[in-house]
């Protein structure tokens, strides 16, 4: 068996240099972490800078929809210049059954038809819209007409 002694264990013996390398990696590891994480919170920061209500791709507020210009006076055609992906369809089933896809529209949480409906809303009443895909739509309002997605519409009270 061999003894160790104090001896190999000196500042240069590849024990200690390998110590102190990884030590060293670490340490460049760790501030990269942060700066990693502090310029994401500097992005996610920015991103809803001067915003009374932080918005998401899914959701159109009515700050938003205030923000568009006077030819737009219906809820359709606000969706359109502002979220055009709002009013198209994934392909779906449909797609290969050769069935046609259906976009709905719920307004305060009930069934108001199919997406023609925005053009009858004027934007001035509008709170939020809000696209959701038919699977998670399926989940919150339980209803069989999901269709192939569904516009949740939210008008001011």
């Amino acid at each position: 068996m061999r003894r160790t002694t104090d001896s190999q264990h000196t500042a240069g013996s590849p024990a200690v240099l390998s110590i102190a390398c990884a030590s060293r990696q670490l340490s460049r590891l760790s501030r990269v972490a942060s700066m990693i994480s502090l310029g994401v919170a500097a992005c996610a920061t920015s991103r809803h800078a001067g915003r009374s209500t932080p918005t998401t791709d899914d959701t159109l507020t009515s700050e938003e929809l205030a923000s568009t210009p006077g030819t737009t006076r219906n809820a359709y055609s606000a969706v359109e210049r502002l979220r055009p992906l709002f009013l198209t369809v994934r392909p779906g089933s449909g797609t290969v059954h050769g069935t046609s896809q259906h976009l709905y529209v719920f307004i305060n949480g009930s069934f108001a038809g199919e997406i023609d409906v925005l053009k009858t809303i004027p934007v001035a009443t509008v709170e939020s819209i809000r696209r959701v895909q038919a699977s998670e739509a399926f989940i919150q309002l339980g209803e069989l007409r999901t269709g192939d997605g569904v516009l949740l519409v939210r008008l001011h009270r």
